[in-house]
């Protein structure tokens, strides 16, 4: 009779052993890249969210007609004269609000409709030259999400004041 050739118990159970060492690195590696993957997204996101927020602000503020009213946590002005007749009309008129209440929302307000542009705001500020009739507006914007933090600051020098 002919003797087969085959693997015996302990070299099937060493075999084993080995494939189930080498699946279990490779499912670290893959956990671990996938976690980088996940708080590196976060971080993005929050990112955005605070250059959003502060981007938006920027771009409105520069071309301000006049600062109706200037707080820390809030900035009123006239936007533009649309209609090119030389008076503030209340839908010309725009404001950006925080509550000052930790991870609300930063709001853009316009024409009577309240509108987020930054939602996880820990901490937001407004500083200015000359607080009665400012020409130069410094703003600060902390967001939050998760536990990561994004600091955003921008310097605006008003055009048309």
């Amino acid at each position: 009779m002919k003797k087969l050739k085959a693997f015996t118990l302990l070299e099937i159970i060493i075999s084993m052993g080995i494939i189930l060492i080498a699946m279990g690195a490779l499912f670290m590696a893959f956990s671990v890249a996938l976690r980088m993957f996940v708080d590196e997204s976060n971080r993005t996101d929050v990112f955005i969210e605070a250059d959003r927020g502060i981007s938006g602000m920027t771009k409105e503020l520069i071309s301000a007609r006049e600062i109706i009213s200037s707080g820390s946590r809030e900035i009123t002005f006239w936007a533009e004269d649309y209609n090119d007749d030389g008076t503030r009309e209340a839908s010309e008129v725009v404001a950006f609000t925080w509550s000052g209440s930790s991870e609300s929302a930063l709001y853009r307000q316009a024409g009577g409709v309240s509108v987020p542009i930054a939602y996880g705001v820990r901490n937001m500020a407004f500083t200015y030259d000359d607080p009665s009739s400012p020409t130069f507006v410094k703003i600060y914007l902390l967001v939050t999400k998760l536990g990561i933090f994004s600091t955003i600051e921008s310097s605006v020098k008003l055009r048309n004041i």
